[in-house]
């Protein structure tokens, strides 16, 4: 009786296992091309500091539900770089500072590909540069604002392709 018994189990151990197996491409879901992700940049990013080509951590703000299962999960890292950094300048020229986000993790760990851009620029304080440096030299070394990106900007993202999530 006792053989009978650890058969019985191993075979429906391997059952579980073989159907389990076969039936998982069943219970995927589908991520559709153009869904609509919310991230949020984990650090702020300035045109003086951030450097072009650099990493760029983000987290995603809200889970992405489809069909009642939530295949992306609210916190989960999304990952960019910085396209574009620039300091502000002299004579009131202002500072920039451009994100390109590129990927986004699933719950199963998948990397989705993503598209969303991001810029900030500062102040252009060029015209009163100028007319303070006409006044008084010293005016024409005011820079201009710095562009900056802040931790708390939401920043919208769009799958760019169908991605089938277990």
């Amino acid at each position: 009786m006792s053989a009978y018994r650890l058969k019985k189990s191993i075979s429906i151990l391997l059952i579980t296992i073989i159907s389990s197996n076969i039936c998982a491409p069943l219970l995927a879901e589908n991520l559709p091309a153009g869904t609509a992700i919310q991230l949020r940049l984990n650090q702020t990013l300035s045109g003086a500091t951030a450097q072009t080509g650099s990493f760029v951590a983000l987290s995603v703000v809200s889970d992405v539900v489809i069909n009642g299962v939530t295949l992306v999960k609210a916190g989960a890292q999304a990952e960019g770089q910085v396209s574009s950094a620039k300091k502000a300048g002299m004579i009131g020229q202002p500072g920039s500072v451009g994100i390109t986000v590129t990927t986004v993790t699933a719950v199963n760990g998948t990397k989705i590909p993503v598209q969303a851009i991001s810029s900030a620029e500062g102040d252009d304080k060029m015209v009163i540069s100028i007319i303070l440096g006409l006044l008084c030299i010293i005016g024409f070394l005011q820079k201009g604002g710095e562009g900056e990106l802040n931790n708390s900007q939401i920043i919208n993202a769009r799958t760019l392709s169908n991605v089938e999530i277990n």
